[in-house]
């Protein structure tokens, strides 16, 4: 059976007008000490909206902005993509493409990221193949992502799908389909396994280690026109105890919150 990966059912607005002044212009290349300052002031300027979407998603969704405060996420000015995550305790996201996104998008993205930290989806690929995993589990995160609602009794989306041309990037829009609404990856899997379509573009994922000796190459995969980059392969012992000790900790956030907002599995 075959479905047709449908577009999201409402506009959304990505980019932030080309002469908005609040998008700092970002060098062609970083030659001189100036380039790299105004490098760094883009950099801190998306770290920034980062941190005041987390205390938004504390407030509206405690799980998973307590998710957010408790990995770490970094700027990375030569990721192919708008973010990247090792599915354990990083985001990354790349400020020259980022700025250019709406608040509302920047969240999308954010808690695309968190979905697949928080639903394991890198451990549970288990020999499957990459790239059709990681269609089948974009198609649950975006949908996931596109049902958080706002909790100040509008109930409207509470962020916005990134679609439209990125500067520098291209073109981005998110795999959405009403075929695989409140579904698992492991069921779209099964309907895409044949590999029909276009294939992912196979990428390099550098994830820092924290034993010193620098940062280590890990396999990554995304989709065409998709928003992110994931590592690929199984989680050591050491890495799956500590994402799943960031995932505790976010429910006991919730439930001391009185059971606010959306969780994983709702």
């Amino acid at each position: 059976m075959s479905h047709r990966l449908a577009g999201p059912a409402q506009p959304a607005q990505p980019a932030r007008p080309d002469g908005d002044p609040t998008v700092p212009q970002l060098p062609a290349r970083p030659k001189a000490a100036a380039d790299l300052r105004a490098l760094a002031r883009i950099a801190t300027a998306e770290l920034d909206r980062a941190a005041a979407i987390r205390a938004q998603m504390r407030d509206h969704h405690p799980f998973w902005g307590h998710l957010l405060a408790g990995v770490e996420v970094r700027a990375a000015f030569d990721l192919a993509t708008l973010a990247a995550t090792d599915g354990i305790r990083h985001i990354w996201i790349n400020p020259a493409f980022t700025r250019h996104l709406h608040g509302e998008a920047l969240g999308f993205v954010l808690a695309h990221e968190l979905i697949h930290i928080a639903m394991d989806h890198r451990d549970r690929c288990r020999g499957r193949d990459p790239y059709v995993w990681n269609v089948a589990c974009d198609l649950v995160a975006n949908r996931m992502v596109a049902d958080l609602r706002r909790r100040d009794g509008s109930h409207e989306r509470l962020y916005a799908i990134p679609q439209g041309e990125v500067p520098g990037l291209g073109w981005v829009n998110p795999l959405m389909s009403s075929h695989y609404h409140n579904t698992v990856p492991e069921f779209i899997y099964e309907h895409l396994c044949a590999g029909n379509g276009e294939r992912g573009v196979d990428v390099t994922l550098w994830i820092d280690s924290d034993d010193g000796d620098g940062p280590r190459q890990a396999g990554g995969m995304r989709t065409p026109n998709g928003i992110d980059t994931h590592a690929t392969g199984p989680l050591s012992a050491g890495d799956q105890a500590e994402r799943d000790q960031l995932v505790r900790s976010a429910a006991e956030a919730w439930r001391q919150s009185g059971s606010r907002g959306d969780v994983p599995g709702q």
